[in-house]
């Protein structure tokens, strides 16, 4: 897990002290390295928890070679050594890092790129070249992303508490948000307990530029078919799909290990992570 903050399209010369006060509210997000990124039109601020590539030239935000795509990213790839090899003729990799795969997937694609990713994760990114500033979200909604829309700036942050350093008045509890939570133990995506606050929707990205910006749902788990097979090609295929996942996860430069709960899911990660 890391911790990303930031502002697109800045008026005041105060808010890049507030992106750097942003990282040290999320500073325990990610506590191997706290760095800012800022040009004209946006500041990218990150915390990283080093998992891959654990050398400071993986470090971020992190910049494309030629300097015109910014990222600040939470999350984990998992497919990002086989996309590696499909760019590896297009893009000159200096890391052995997810994050700049993601770089070099979006100078080889654009934002097609989020059909090619297996992963969970939350990013912003910026492209200088063409002035469009995104914020990205897992087809799951597993990292969390919030932000929320000031004038012409959106401010960003994987925590609801580092956003409120922009604000000067207390932010009110949205009272629907407060009811869905009693009633269903979850706050239903846009909104978020505080009125103001929004979250990027799962499978989801919010485009903005000078000109607009925008929510748009890039994948839906309703819009695929499921093949119908018989019962014994059903188990050896979820057998498959179990296996194939486990082992992507295990990709990783640190230890790693699986929390126990002692009922039948963790153990059978267990029993297939030991594979």
């Amino acid at each position: 897990m890391c911790g990303i903050n930031g502002v697109y399209q800045y008026n005041s010369k105060e808010t890049l002290d507030k992106v750097h006060q942003m990282n040290k509210v999320t500073q325990l997000r990610g506590p191997d390295n706290s760095s800012v990124y800022f040009d004209k039109e946006v500041i990218l601020g990150h915390n990283r928890l080093s998992i891959i590539d654990l050398s400071e030239s993986a470090n971020q935000p992190f910049i494309s070679n030629d300097e015109t795509v910014i990222i600040t990213y939470n999350g984990e790839l998992y497919n990002y050594i086989d996309i590696k090899k499909k760019l590896s003729g297009f893009y000159d990799f200096k890391t052995n890092s997810d994050t700049e795969v993601i770089i070099a997937a979006y100078k080889k694609w654009g934002i097609n790129m989020l059909d090619h990713f297996n992963g969970m994760f939350a990013f912003a990114l910026w492209d200088k070249t063409k002035n469009n500033f995104f914020l990205i979200r897992d087809r799951m909604g597993i990292k969390p992303l919030y932000y929320i829309e000031n004038l012409n700036s959106v401010i960003f942050s994987s925590s609801i508490k580092a956003i409120k350093v922009f604000s000067n008045k207390n932010l009110d509890y949205c009272l629907n948000s407060i009811n869905d939570f009693l009633s269903f133990g979850t706050v239903h995506s846009p909104e978020t307990i505080v009125d103001e606050i929004k979250q990027i929707p799962r499978a989801s990205y919010l485009f903005a530029s000078k000109e607009k910006s925008e929510l748009k749902e890039y994948w839906s788990l309703f819009d695929k078919k499921i093949p119908s097979q018989d019962y014994d090609s059903t188990i050896k295929k979820v057998n498959e799909l179990l296996l194939s996942s486990v082992k992507k996860r295990m990709i990783s430069d640190v230890p790693f290990g699986i929390f126990l709960s002692g009922g039948i899911d963790s153990s059978i990660l267990v029993a297939a992570a030991s594979k």
